[in-house]
């Protein structure tokens, strides 16, 4: 089983009249919005799940495999991560008229995404997903999916991350975070997630900038200090009901929830909002950093925008200070991890 990376880029790789050194313009793939597929095989065989179709992500499956997916799946209604659901659905609907395409998402995901293509309602078949409850999709059989919510602002209602194992027992797992400020991990949650044998995570950004509802890769890296605590002024606006009102779906399953969420930890605070204090809860082997922008760390800290290479041994300096042991990456467009 593989995760292949149909697209690595945030939602604006290349702001207009700038150039990112991350993000080669002779190379279009590379801005593709971050999107992934789950695939039984790579050699053109098996089933396919899709997770999140951006920028740039229906060229690249024509280009590769050129297939419709058995499943979608959805972190998120952000443009960026939905944009070419649309296309896909309607090619399932003229390819396979009799058959409905199955999207899996939360409720408040799937309310969004009617908003803005109701016209496809017809054509899918909704499946809820249910914080921290794992479940088997009939279409594609060896894999199981946990959908654990996740904080990223109130615009992004009803976000998720995606725990996704094989069901061999020889085989491992993979935790892809999606968009994320933080993730919202009961205690109880850490100790099956902690066994995970890669982590795909969002890395927007170098230092905090809670304003943009993006993680960061650490409070401090070496040679900064943070110039600005904006972490710690966030703390102090934001409470337990500004970070769940995003979640707020009606469902007493989700409720129940936040309900032990809220008893481990007394306040936001505790939960982990960079990078190094995720992977200090979560000792992962190997982590893929996708998504990395870099522009607020231009606007509040004064940091260049940086290279993969540059990336990749930052991320290694830090972790090394932190004393964290862990064997940072950034994927290219294509690649893949064997689970």
């Amino acid at each position: 089983m593989q995760l292949r990376f149909n697209g690595t880029a945030p939602a604006w790789p290349h702001l207009l009249g700038t150039m990112h050194p991350f993000y080669p313009v002779d190379e279009p793939a590379f801005m593709g919005s971050a999107s992934y597929s789950v695939l039984e095989n790579n050699n053109g065989s098996g089933w396919e799940i899709l997770i999140d179709a951006g920028h740039n992500t229906l060229p690249f499956l024509l280009q590769n495999r050129n297939r419709i997916p058995d499943v979608v799946m959805l972190t998120h209604a952000h443009p960026d991560h939905i944009l070419g659901i649309d296309w896909v659905v309607q090619s399932n609907r003229f390819k396979h008229p009799e058959k409905l395409l199955p999207l899996y998402c939360t409720r408040l995901v799937f309310d969004r995404f009617m908003q803005i293509y109701g016209h496809c309602g017809e054509y899918v078949e909704f499946r809820e997903l249910f914080y921290g409850q794992s479940f088997s999709i009939a279409e594609t059989p060896g894999v199981e999916i946990t959908a654990y919510p996740v904080f990223h602002g109130a615009g992004g209602a009803g976000a998720v991350g995606f725990f996704i194992r094989n069901t061999d027992p020889k085989q491992q797992s993979v935790l892809l975070t999606g968009d994320l400020l933080c993730p919202l991990f009961r205690k109880a949650d850490y100790e099956l997630l902690q066994h995970a044998s890669a982590l795909v995570v969002d890395t927007n950004n170098l230092l905090p900038c809670p304003a943009s509802n993006h993680i960061s890769l650490a409070a401090t890296i070496p040679g900064d200090e943070e110039k600005e605590p904006l972490l710690q002024r966030w703390f102090q606006t934001v409470s337990w009901k500004d970070y769940l009102q995003a979640h707020n779906s009606g469902n007493e399953g989700n409720t129940s929830y936040f309900d032990t969420l809220q008893h481990d930890f007394t306040e936001p605070a505790q939960l982990p909002h960079t990078i190094m204090e995720l992977l200090k809860w979560l000792p992962i082997p190997e982590v893929h950093l996708v998504h990395y922008f870099g522009k607020y760390d231009e606007l509040y800290y004064n940091r260049g925008l940086l290279t993969r290479e540059e990336l990749v041994a930052l991320a290694n300096e830090t972790a090394g200070v932190e004393k964290i042991r862990t064997r940072f990456r950034v994927p290219v467009v294509g690649g893949v991890i064997k689970f």
